[in-house]
């Protein structure tokens, strides 16, 4: 009876040997385990996120607001591509910054003044370097086809005299004509033009541009 008895104790502690052994096992694996311990035990980091946006294409690298830029943009795997879009007089929506041709292409005139005929006649990338002297001005459209949601574009709308609220409705438009509601961010300085955009579709996001 007494030897069943201390055979029993006997089988029991190691049973309870080996459990200890086999726990201190895992926990020993879990904290010496740079997976495990990383996902189990380290809390998310804090530190924000950098987005990397490419300003006005590849502007710097390439003739701004050009699908060369654009192109060199989307080669560096940015999270964002910025650009800035206005609207020819015959109704077509072009990007470009300034109201007037002079600074980056070889027109001169307004944007709002002249027909997207005559300004796709235009050098856009000649100033910048003459290896891009092929560059035109480009479509939003165009850009939309091309950037086709490998990243987010922000799409700023440059409020200049004589500005057509229009320009909104064809935005709009493209956005939906290519399914683009999810990577197209719609950007301006004036508060009246975001107004309107979200009324008419309160599911496009939207971004207010400040002066500093």
């Amino acid at each position: 009876m007494k030897k069943t008895l201390l055979k029993r104790i006997i089988r029991y502690f190691i049973q309870i040997v080996i459990l200890l052994v086999v726990v201190l096992g895992l926990v020993t694996f879990m904290f010496t385990s740079p997976i495990l311990y990383a996902n189990l035990y380290q809390r998310p980091s804090t530190q924000p996120r950098v987005c990397i946006i490419g300003h006005r294409g590849g502007a710097g690298l390439a003739p701004e607001n050009t699908l060369a830029a654009f192109r060199k943009a989307l080669s560096y795997q940015v999270d964002r591509i910025e650009l800035d879009v206005q609207q020819t007089r015959d109704g077509v929506i072009v990007v470009i910054h300034d109201s007037e041709l002079a600074r980056t292409t070889s027109g001169t005139g307004k944007v709002g003044e002249l027909n997207y005929d005559q300004i796709r006649q235009f050098d856009a990338g000649s100033k910048f370097d003459a290896k891009y002297q092929s560059e035109k001005i480009p479509t939003l459209e165009e850009v939309i086809s091309l950037i086709n949601g490998q990243c987010e574009l922000v799409i700023e709308i440059k409020y200049y005299p004589g500005y057509k609220s229009s320009t909104e409705d064809k935005i709009l438009q493209l956005i939906n004509t290519y399914q683009a509601q999810k990577w197209c961010i719609l950007m301006s300085f004036d508060d009246e033009i975001l107004e309107r955009i979200h009324q008419r579709n309160p599911q496009i996001i939207l971004h207010k541009a400040f002066f500093r």
